[in-house]
This record gives structure tokens, C-alpha cells and sequence, in this order.
């Protein structure tokens, strides 16, 4: 057997040897690639999840002023089934202490922790049966300044002063429901 090259297979090792270079390298800069394509989206999902956590504080402090703002006022609707809509689509939005404005006076402060420690999943049932309540209070009619709900929920309502009608109590605690 012949131990000397000749220049044509001399080529075609050499041409060997470079292709496999040539080919390293570029998995090379596509690893390289796709390691700085991770970081950048990495960095970018970081600064996001910074500026989100900024805008949920800023958002916390202007639902805490509306709170103190109609804290002290006598807020609710013209009916019972306006005042409990009302409350309910407040207590969907998710900043829990607003919803207590839609309480008498003298209740508000406990009404403000209603939902401190309470899951989505039951704060969600009972926006389902506080829906349920304001569908009930749809065909009330109305005979004086008081008003109760007894069912889905004992709910009961008063006119406040200013002719808007504001809860006194709703009767349901968290405690008894199931979790999901």
C-alpha cells in the first residue's frame, strides 16, 4: 500500500479539516447566539416583572386614596340592587377596602379586612352569590328604610341620609366555604 499522499486526496483531507472547522465554529456562534438570545429575553422579562411590581404599588396607593377619599361619605345606589351592584363589581376589580364604602358607617373599618388571606377562588364564589343577591333585590319592593335579603345570602340594607341605599350586613363567612 501506497503511504504517500497524493495531492488530490492531500486536498481533500485538508479541505476535510477545514469544513469540520468551519462547521464548529458556526455551531459555536449559533450556541453563543442562542446563549445571549436567552440572556437578552431573560433581562428584558426581568426589567418587565420590575415594571409591573411598580405599576401594582402605584395602583395599591391610588386605590388606598380613593379609599380614605370616599371613606368618609355616604356612598351607595338609589336602590338596593343599584348599591349591591355596585359593591360587587368593586369587590371584582380586587382591591378589597374600596368595596367598604358601600357599608354603613359603623362597619366599614371590619368590612375594609373582609377579604384579607382569602383566596381568588372563594372571593370568586362569593361575587357569583352576591350576583345571585343583586338579581333577588331586582324585585323588592320597597316600604321603608330598611331592607333584608334572605336568600341566596341574608343581606340587609338601609337608606342612608342622603337617600342612597348602603349595606348593614352581609351574612356569609369564608371560614365555611370549601376551597377550590
Amino acid at each position: 500500500m501506497d503511504i504517500h499522499m497524493t495531492k488530490h486526496q492531500h486536498g481533500d483531507n485538508w479541505m476535510s479539516s477545514t469544513a469540520w472547522l468551519v462547521l464548529g465554529i458556526g455551531a459555536a456562534l449559533i450556541i453563543a447566539g442562542g446563549i445571549a438570545t436567552q440572556w437578552w429575553f431573560t433581562a428584558i422579562q426581568a426589567q418587565a416583572q420590575r415594571a409591573i411590581a411598580q405599576q401594582q404599588v402605584q395602583l395599591a396607593q391610588v386605590m388606598e386614596q380613593i379609599y380614605q377619599m370616599r371613606n368618609g361619605q355616604d356612598l351607595g345606589g338609589k336602590t338596593p340592587e343599584e348599591t349591591l351592584y355596585q359593591y360587587t363589581e368593586s369587590v371584582e376589580i380586587g382591591f378589597y377596602k374600596v368595596p367598604s364604602t358601600y357599608f354603613v358607617r359603623d362597619m366599614r373599618a371590619q368590612e375594609a379586612h373582609r377579604f384579607d388571606g382569602v383566596s381568588r377562588d372563594k372571593v370568586w364564589q362569593f361575587v357569583m352569590l352576591m350576583k345571585d343577591e343583586t338579581a333577588a333585590a331586582a324585585g323588592l319592593k320597597l316600604t321603608g328604610d330598611v331592607v333584608a335579603i334572605p336568600s341566596p345570602l341574608k343581606v340587609k340594607l338601609q337608606k342612608a341620609a342622603n337617600g342612597v341605599w348602603q349595606i348593614s350586613s352581609i351574612d356569609y363567612s369564608f371560614a365555611s366555604t370549601t376551597s377550590n
